[in-house]
């Protein structure tokens, strides 16, 4: 999917993978992302907790975000990933 929203999604990401670790403008940027990302209102989830790792995994790796790819596609996947992870530990 490709549409005005997913194009700002995708300078954010790219915006905050050019500031390193730790500093003030990445955390910005990933402030921003995430903020953006709730708002899309793309990702209807009722397990909180899958929602806050998602959204913590997006913050530890940002780096490998491929610009190539749909930023929402990319965050499905790390939401797939954390629900997964929570249902084997239940």
């Amino acid at each position: 999917m490709n549409y005005p929203a997913g194009d700002q999604l995708r300078r954010i990401a790219l915006q905050a993978q050019k500031h390193p670790r730790k500093s003030k403008e990445r955390r910005i940027f990933l402030t921003r992302l995430i903020c953006e990302i709730q708002q899309s209102g793309e990702l209807s989830c009722a397990e909180n907790e899958a929602l806050d790792r998602t959204f913590f995994a997006i913050c530890h790796q940002i780096d490998e975000y491929d610009e190539t790819q749909d930023v929402m596609t990319w965050v499905k996947d790390l939401l797939k990933q954390q629900l997964d992870a929570i249902v084997e530990t239940r």
